[in-house]
């Protein structure tokens, strides 16, 4: 297989599952038990989970030709994934001199779920977020497997008829929506609907010609087209319906204020705890969004005392036996580093690090920027610097740990011919590239984000490309909803035997099949040998028949690995480098 370089013919490895423009997994969910709790779980899993993570980095450098400068948020995962990865790209590229990477400037950031635990708890206007935060209970999906189907019913003229909507790159409506806010997605779809019915008044104004009109608007594109814009209007309108009578915005608005109290100006600070009450006390907003609201509070104070979190529970959960289950919930939370349960009321609040921003504006529902946001715009602009803020009161900048350290020191600028046209196998220091050269393609930025990410977060990091106007790699080992999230840190103590883990899936055993303990079974001592079959009798036809339908099944097995073959490069075709 070749990759953007035509330099290079073959990839000695490829360790990643493509699943859109530039966003890749590496298939290995329930993430967060394996990476944060290894003396639980064992150290098999953690490694596994690392080595898989390094590979499918090490896919997206090769595949793009790409020798990037490494950096990574200062955290044990992150480290040890940055390192193991840096030594690796190192080797790669001592052992293919010939190679010529496309550029020396390209920034891999890699980061984990530990920088962030308070973005994939929040509510986001994206049409994606929309779909995974309100439909989630809609979508037939299954963990570890991205194939997302929404069925619903449209008005044809043969009466009600069953469709779906499959969310992905082969739906051109999803594509143009999913990473639009409220206000852009409503105004486009109803664009769309305004066309195919200009299209179907056009046809059906044209005099004589009802053949001509029957034939244009029932082609096979013309009728795809027109479920798909039907189905996801359909659909805008029920999202749209359940957005206003669960409260989605007024959650959105005391998540901004709880990020405005953590991050933002002291005029910017609103006592939140009697808004938390009347939102707990609103039975049209469900069970799920009233834990989040719980998990953003306890986030913004600091922790709250276990007694004050059954009482909040007590006071606003409908199915006040989910208390315990939220307990455990709050207290797993430590795994992490977050103690977002505190021991006592005379205890500190517990010093978060938070790497979001907040715009200084009277937008409620604006002001609120998450990590990767942030973090992703700075890395475009050259402003993400290694020590990110200075909260120690002694000691200089030089002495403070750095927050986004790079593996092998920051970059020098150096427009010097010679240094730019630098191509050593294995850089000891990164030069940036010349400014006087001029890319034909975008800028990159890679990142990967160990641990998983949310639906909406994905949005969120996705939406910058236009902005920024830079191609953003995003891999992570899984992407899942808010709600599952949620379930893996309820369960991270949970036996093992219980989570379809990968590496466990991979060395399950197996049971033999039945027809080869009867191949290999002894002969009978007493048995007489069987007589040679003859053509035409009954036992020859009897093992024609067991051999015709061995050979069906291999050919349905060949086909069936032919199928997803097809699928994994028709993938790989759409991973835009």
């Amino acid at each position: 297989m070749k990759s953007c370089n035509e330099k290079i013919e073959t990839i000695d490895f490829l360790s990643l599952n493509p699943l859109e423009n530039r966003v890749y997994v590496t298939n290995s969910h329930y993430s967060i038990p394996a990476l944060y709790n290894p003396q639980h779980f064992g150290p098999d899993l953690n490694e596994y989970q690392v080595d898989k993570t390094v590979e499918s980095m090490m896919s997206v450098c090769i595949l793009c030709n790409e020798y990037p400068i490494v950096r990574y948020y200062n955290s044990p995962v992150s480290r040890k994934i940055a390192l193991l990865f840096q030594e690796s790209l190192d080797e790669y590229y001592r052992k293919h001199p010939e190679l010529s990477p496309t550029s020396f400037k390209t920034v891999f950031f890699i980061t984990d779920r530990v920088m962030d635990l308070f973005a994939p708890f929040c509510h986001y206007k994206f049409y994606r977020s929309q779909i995974f935060d309100l439909m989630d209970t809609e979508i037939r999906k299954a963990r570890g497997e991205y194939t997302y189907v929404y069925d619903y019913k449209i008005q044809t003229g043969d009466g009600l008829e069953k469709k779906h909507l499959v969310f992905d790159d082969e739906d051109p409506v999803y594509t143009k929506l999913e990473d639009l806010p409220i206000e852009e997605y409503t105004k486009t779809i109803i664009e769309e609907i305004n066309e195919l019915k200009a299209t179907e008044a056009k046809y059906s104004n044209l005099k004589y010609a009802s053949d001509l009109s029957h034939a244009a608007l029932n082609q096979g594109d013309y009728l795809f087209a027109r479920q798909l814009t039907t189905g996801h209007f359909e659909l805008i309108n029920k999202i749209d319906k359940l957005f206003r009578e669960e409260c989605i915005l007024d959650l959105i608005v005391f998540e901004n204020k709880c990020a405005s109290n953590v991050n933002g100006t002291k005029e910017q600070y609103e006592p939140l705890t009697e808004e938390l009450l009347e939102l707990l006390a609103n039975q049209k907003i469900d069970l799920g969004n009233k834990i989040r609201l719980l998990i953003v509070y306890a986030y913004y104070r600091g922790g709250i005392i276990e007694e004050d979190l059954r009482k909040l529970c007590f006071f606003g959960l409908p199915d006040k036996s989910k208390t315990e289950s939220i307990v455990t919930l709050f207290k797993n939370f430590q795994y992490l580093g977050f103690w977002l349960l505190k021991p006592n009321l005379h205890e500190k609040p517990f010093k978060i690090t938070s790497y979001f921003d907040v715009r200084n504006t009277q937008e409620l529902t604006e002001r609120y920027v998450p990590s990767l946001t942030n973090v992703v715009t700075r890395l475009a602009y050259g402003k993400l610097p290694e020590v990110y803020k200075e909260v120690y009161s002694k000691g200089s900048r030089e002495d403070a740990p750095k927050d986004f350290p790079y593996v092998k020191g920051a970059p020098i600028d150096d427009d010097e011919s010679d240094q730019a046209q630098y191509t050593a196998p294995v850089r000891n220091m990164p030069k940036w590239k010349s400014s006087k050269q001029q890319d034909a393609n975008k800028d990159r930025i890679m990142l990967f984000v160990a641990g998983g990410l949310t639906h909406s977060e994905l949005s969120t990091i996705t939406s910058l490309e236009p902005k920024l106007n830079k191609n953003i790699f995003i891999g992570t080992d899984e992407l899942y909803s808010t709600w599952d999230l949620i379930g893996d840190l309820r369960l991270i103590n949970d036996d093992r035997k219980n989570f379809n883990f990968p590496l466990d899936e991979k060395f399950a055993k197996k049971k033999v099949p039945s027809h080869l303990y009867e191949r290999s079974a002894a002969p009978s001592a007493t048995k007489p040998p069987a007589p040679a079959s003859t053509p035409g009798s009954a036992q020859s036809r009897v093992s024609s028949q067991a051999s015709s339908s061995q050979k069906t099944g291999t050919t349905t097995s060949s086909a069936e690995h032919s199928r997803k073959r097809d699928k994994l490069f028709k993938k790989f075709k759409n991973f835009n480098i």
